[in-house]
């Protein structure tokens, strides 16, 4: 058995829970299934270069980030340690609900209480028209329904980098930000979902 000591900085309501706390992680090969490959180095990284930058939540490239979020096992299940990011891409679906029990599970281990209210995701589009499905806290859901999100609208998604799986990253937004739409949005936007003809 490994043991590793490694410093967490989450945010909103995972934030108010550990900011600043320390916790030992273990891992083995044999207890976790899927078999679950701690990505320290790559961690590490990110936090050296968080602190360099100043930057509250690092902008990612999405294609990039879809890209090299594969795991290194086919199969496998990489656990982050919940660095903060942000992409922009584009709404690809609106919120919709989703099953949450891993990744309760895995905020849980993290000693995250009492755990945020997650049970929807939405389908997030890159540039380069790769997508991948993030989660939802239940009030950037709400949100978004507030401000009428539609499919096609430019968004940019703050949260956690939570694992990676052969789906993609894992990640839970916290916040989101409207961008303004250019005009090759509008065009991007009109040819996915065109307005209805009307009946002769």
């Amino acid at each position: 058995m490994v043991a590793t000591r490694a410093k967490i900085v989450p945010a909103s309501t995972v934030q108010s829970v550990l900011r600043e706390e320390t916790i030992l992680l273990f891992a083995s090969p044999t207890n976790l299934s899927p078999r679950v490959l701690l990505g320290l180095p790559w961690f590490m990284l990110m936090l050296v270069s968080q602190a360099a930058s100043g930057e509250e939540f690092m902008l990612h490239d999405l294609d990039e980030l879809i890209v090299q979020s594969q795991p290194s096992r086919k199969g496998s299940v990489e656990i982050l340690m919940l660095p903060r990011i942000s992409v922009v891409g584009e709404a690809g679906s609106l919120p919709r609900d989703r099953k949450t029990d891993y990744l309760m599970d895995l905020l849980g281990r993290f000693g995250v209480d009492p755990l945020p209210d997650v049970h929807e995701e939405m389908v997030f589009r890159s540039k380069g028209g790769r997508e991948v499905r993030v989660y939802l806290e239940a009030s950037v859901a709400q949100q978004m329904r507030e401000a009428e999100v539609v499919i096609g609208d430019p968004l940019k998604l703050s949260g956690y980098h939570v694992y990676n799986s052969q789906h993609g990253p894992g990640i839970l937004v916290s916040d989101y930000e409207n961008l303004e739409m250019t005009w090759l949005d509008w065009v991007r936007k009109w040819f996915a979902s065109p307005p209805p003809r009307e009946e002769p």
